[in-house]
């Protein structure tokens, strides 16, 4: 396996309250387009989540947006339907890991598609995630990224910028409960 972009680790702690599902600060990018056009790649995180209700549950997840020249575009949206976890004791922590693999298809197809559901654990327990596989991904940066040699062998790469944005999310099961989350690991691989 190699790592294939700038990793965050580390994040400091913070606390999000409310039950509705809210981005966890801090953005990974896929390195450039012909590091990942036609190859599978996988994305990793892993952190620490110190519970603080009594009686509450939490939904980890993993969002994606696609980036233009200009930016990351629009609103990151959900890999996968986010499933609640088994009940957490307040004051307690609790390690959550999240991995999923994806395709980033060739020039010509310009989406990147989840191979399949995650796997997700929180405090070691696995959750089981059985729905909701968005569509193929549109990603402008793999369309208009182009590869060509020159009359004397060489290959020029052409608008070759990353092509994909991800980020994390948690909601909790309790509106008046804050949450601390902290980031330990969040990368993009390939073996």
């Amino acid at each position: 396996m190699s790592v294939i972009s700038q990793p965050q680790v580390f994040s400091k702690y913070t606390s999000l309250a409310g039950s509705s599902e809210q981005v966890i600060p801090g953005f990974i990018t896929s390195p450039q387009a012909d590091q990942i056009v036609s190859n599978t790649f996988k994305v990793t995180a892993s952190g620490t989540i110190v519970a603080h209700g009594a009686t509450q549950t939490v939904k980890v997840a993993l969002l994606w947006a696609a980036i233009s020249a200009s930016g990351v575009i629009g609103v990151p949206v959900d890999t996968f339907t986010p499933v609640a976890s088994g009940t957490l004791i307040a004051g307690t922590s609790y390690d959550f890991v999240i991995e999923q693999e994806f395709y980033a298809g060739s020039a010509a197809q310009g989406t990147i598609v989840p191979l399949g559901l995650p796997t997700v654990f929180v405090g070691g327990v696995a959750v089981n995630v059985t729905t909701g596989l968005p569509s193929p991904l549109a990603c402008p940066n793999i369309s208009s990224f182009v590869q060509a040699a020159t009359n004397n062998g060489i290959v020029v790469t052409e608008n070759n910028l990353p092509p994909i944005a991800f980020a994390l999310s948690i909601a909790n099961s309790v509106s008046d409960t804050a949450e601390t989350v902290q980031i330990n690991q969040f990368y993009l691989s390939q073996n």
